[in-house]
């Protein structure tokens, strides 16, 4: 399961790399970013479908990173619970810029020019949001191995200078294109080495049970 963190990032990039080869994002004018959705519709599709399944993999990736950290955190788990929530949006994100992309493609032939153009900027806009969302999550699990060491103490910091990457948003894309995907990579060996364990119970719940 730790794995599936691995599996989603060659997934996006196989994604991405198909889509980009019908130079799909390169287009500006509503005539070309149309006429790439009528010639190239079947590269926008798999392209978008290969990057969608990713996300699946990445969503189940979040579940196990959630075991280990609230196994750790113990109590109401709040630090793991942001992290969790904040994944999953970040997660719906992810999926909603290529989900216009998708829809165009599959209808390419009822498109006007001004409608592709929108599709375009509506996938694009929530690149924002996932960089947003994943500045919680980096946040949130960054503290939580500090207090916790559940995973490698240099993990934690690294989280929260990505989280500090991301808040600055004129570069917070880099954050989100290079530093998130190699981060899923690392983590998710460091899941397979280190699985989750039940919190240990306070010494007075012991005695008393």
């Amino acid at each position: 399961a730790p794995l599936t963190g691995i599996v989603a990032v060659v997934l996006w990039i196989l994604g991405v790399i198909v889509a980009e080869s019908s130079g799909y994002s390169d287009k500006d004018t509503p005539q070309e970013i149309l006429a790439v959705f009528q010639d190239d519709s079947s590269t926008l599709i798999a392209g978008g479908v290969i990057f969608a399944f990713g996300v699946v993999f990445f969503i189940w990736f979040l579940g196990t990173l959630r075991a280990v950290l609230i196994a750790a955190e113990g109590g109401v788990g709040r630090l793991a619970s942001i992290a969790y929530g904040s994944g999953m949006l970040a997660a719906l994100c992810l999926l909603l810029q290529v989900a216009p992309t998708l829809q165009g493609a599959v209808n390419e032939e009822d498109l006007s020019a001004d409608t592709a153009q929108s599709l375009q900027s509506m996938g694009e806009s929530f690149f924002v949001g996932a960089e947003l969302t994943l500045l919680a999550m980096f946040l949130a699990v960054g503290l939580l191995i500090l207090r916790t060491r559940v995973l490698a103490g240099w993990l934690g910091w690294v989280s929260l200078a990505v989280a500090l990457l991301l808040a600055i948003i004129p570069i917070g894309w880099a954050g989100v294109v290079w530093a998130f995907p190699l981060w899923t990579i690392v983590t998710s060996v460091l899941l397979l080495r280190s699985p989750a364990k039940p919190a240990e119970r306070p010494l007075v719940q012991q005695e008393r049970m």
